[in-house]
């Protein structure tokens, strides 16, 4: 999905890449339904889906948009080059984490699969990692006290105890992403992508993108095929 605030250029990038007939205009919340498209990359398509702008304030509205970024396979988040880039990627960020989507690969996971039944011996923990401060039979003690005696703990990679117990009430899910700054036409661009960068200091990739001029939309495609981790298999 393509996420961001209004005015950022989204519908812009989307018609350029896919050639979708997004509406395009220079009033906030022109797009008010999501938006496909389908990006060309090598053998290979994308579905790009334009969203309805995030709008602070606004918890409604957003948690819908969000609803739809939370079934994405990738997000890709514009920022526009004509207002200040940390504060819209902070805002974004801040947005997406209130509904459990992070953009920062954790270092594990902890699924809880609950089963119906009574009795501690029903609790079955799967390790594919390591709990940093803490035992399996501690992870049991846990999840006790929270009265869940029956099921499957699932941990990936490494957690800790408060990771599992932050399992138990909030579903996180973490999406690879990318970050476009648009609008890098403008005078001055240049310099405040620096300095944003400077400051926020991104995990993900940020690619300076114009969808006036083109400028960069070519290198959107293999960016995405990087971050979703894509490998393709020819039969001989």
């Amino acid at each position: 999905v393509v996420i961001g605030l209004a005015n950022a250029g989204k519908s812009s990038i989307v018609q350029k890449l896919t050639g979708a007939k997004t509406e395009v205009a220079d009033y906030p919340v022109s797009t008010r339904v999501p938006q496909p498209g389908m990006l060309r990359y090598e053998d290979i398509q994308f579905q790009l889906v334009d969203l309805p702008p995030l709008i602070p304030g606004s918890s409604e509205w957003n948690r819908r948009v969000i609803g739809l970024a939370r079934n994405a396979d990738a997000l890709i988040i514009v920022l526009s080059a004509d207002s200040d880039l940390y504060n819209q990627y902070i805002v974004i960020k801040k947005m997406l984490e209130e509904n459990g989507i992070h953009l920062s690969k954790p270092r594990g996971r902890v699924v809880i699969e609950k089963e119906r039944g009574s009795g501690s011996a029903g609790l079955r923990v799967v390790l594919s990692g390591r709990i940093i401060d803490g035992t399996v039979d501690d992870v049991r003690r846990l999840l006790g006290n929270y009265r869940i005696y029956n099921g499957v703990v699932k941990i990936y990679g490494e957690v800790s105890l408060e990771d599992v117990e932050k399992a138990v009430f909030e579903h996180i899910s973490y999406k690879p992403s990318l970050i476009l700054v648009n609008k890098y036409d403008l005078p001055g661009s240049e310099d405040k992508l620096a300095e944003f960068i400077k400051k926020a200091k991104p995990t993900q990739p940020v690619i300076p993108v114009s969808a006036r001029t083109g400028l960069n939309l070519d290198k959107v495609g293999n960016e995405l095929f990087r971050q979703l981790e894509i490998i393709r298999v020819y039969t001989k």
